[in-house]
């Protein structure tokens, strides 16, 4: 009897020990990876940021990674020791950084985000009161300059101008600006280069020169308009911003951040490169008349009310595939209309970031035209492309890239007049192209 008991409790011994096993079998322990990239930052710009990743959920090596989601135009802040749980950036310019940590473990992985906020001015204490940011005064700018004039860099933090203008003012003589000044306009101001004067403002890739709005609102000043027609007129590595608020006098129904006065038999000239012109109440810039580009190179043009531009058409050669209009304009891209006629043969570009041409009044050509495959028009109510007298279109695309001239408004047929050829000129071509 003793030994059946003994069997059957050996035998009870043994089942509760392979039920045991089979439980640790069928439910395994799951591991699960949460990455956390740490608080919300504000800091000053130009001062290290550090960043503190950790994760949570798994032991053993975690792999890290970290990146920029978003961050302000034109910055180049790059991350050091970027697959670090600690790593570092310093903000170059002002505005919201969206960073993501990346934790991954094995097929594991998980993200997370901070923000760090960039102001020209120190964090504040919580609950301490703010402290009003008096910058150092300004030059105030409020005489029309009449005599050569060098503008130098007094501050080094862009947040605070060098100069201010309160008037309206005109430029007599040679105005040099170096780089990284700053100027501020008043409401309704602007700066006006008459045909005696010249322009040079020559920033760096590393210091620009800023033409700005006391106040940052689309049209707050007036802009600046050049008469004068001299081949030193430049502007390189430039802002200008919050321009396009009113109209100058004896330029009626323009409003730009920059205009080039000219007309039928007058012009101004102007070396464009590298510069940035955004947040126009009207255009961004504003070819007029007989104006010229003498150079124009790798701009960018964003925010502004109506289109990036008005180049006419015997002004559209100067432009380059590089340059950028596709930036949230009113017109992504640039206006354009009139006569081209040139001595030889030149060529109209397409460009990088799909920006188009839109065709507000008719253009007549009358010399050789080329246009570039990827070039896109589009055309206003009525309007039309005349080639005419010694002129010729060679409008040859290709299969990936083709020319396409269209409507602006797509939604009925018979909106524009067409494309007219009343020349026998063997070389006019529309091969690859679309007209529509």
């Amino acid at each position: 009897m003793k030994t059946n008991r003994k069997l059957l409790l050996m035998l009870f011994l043994m089942t509760m020990s392979l039920y045991s096993c089979q439980e640790e079998i069928s439910n395994p322990v799951v591991e699960s990876i949460k990455a956390i990239a740490g608080e919300d930052q504000a800091v000053k710009i130009n001062i290290e940021v550090i960043l503190i990743g950790e994760s949570e959920g798994v032991s053993g090596s975690v792999q890290y990674e970290w990146n920029f989601k978003s961050k302000p135009l034109e910055s180049e802040s790059q991350i050091e020791d970027q697959n670090l749980p600690e790593a570092r950036f310093t903000p170059d310019k002002t505005g919201e950084y969206i960073l993501e940590l990346k934790a991954s473990k094995g097929n594991l992985s998980d993200r997370d985000e901070l923000k760090v906020t960039v102001s020209n001015q120190d964090p504040q204490e919580p609950n301490e009161p703010e402290e009003p940011n008096e910058p150092e005064n300004p030059s105030v700018l409020s005489k029309d300059i009449n005599e050569d004039l060098i503008l130098e860099d007094v501050h080094e933090d862009n947040a605070i101008p060098d100069y201010i203008v309160k008037a309206e003012i005109t430029v007599n003589a040679k105005l040099t600006v170096k780089p990284g000044v700053v100027i501020y306009f008043e409401e309704n101001t602007g700066l006006i280069v008459n045909p005696q004067g010249i322009i040079e403002a020559k920033g760096l890739d590393s210091n620009r020169i800023i033409f700005t709005g006391k106040e940052a609102r689309k049209g707050f000043w007036k802009g600046i308009l050049i008469h004068s027609n001299s081949d030193n007129n430049k502007l390189e590595n430039v802002l200008i911003s919050n321009g396009g608020g009113g109209e100058f006098l004896g330029v009626p129904g323009i409003k730009a951040n920059l205009i080039l006065e000219g007309t039928s038999i007058s012009a101004s000239a102007l070396n464009l490169r590298r510069s940035t012109i955004m947040e126009s109440g009207g255009y961004g810039m504003y070819v007029k008349g007989m104006s010229q580009l003498t150079h124009f190179q790798d701009n960018h043009f964003s925010n502004n009310l109506s289109a990036a531009a008005y180049v006419p058409a015997r002004q559209l050669n100067m432009l380059n595939f590089h340059s950028s209009f596709n930036d949230n304009n009113g017109f992504n891209g640039i206006e354009t209309g009139g006569e081209l006629a040139h001595p030889s043969l030149v060529t109209w570009p397409a460009f990088n970031d799909g920006s188009k041409y839109l065709v507000s009044s008719d253009i007549v050509v009358k010399s050789g035209l080329k246009i570039m495959e990827g070039a896109i028009f589009e055309m206003k109510s009525d309007k039309m492309i005349q080639i005419e007298g010694a002129g010729y279109l060679d409008a040859t695309g290709s299969e990936v890239n083709k020319i396409v001239f269209t409507a602006h408004n797509k939604s009925s047929s018979g909106y524009w007049k067409g494309i007219n050829f009343t020349t026998p000129s063997p070389n006019n071509k529309l091969i690859r192209s679309e007209v529509s």
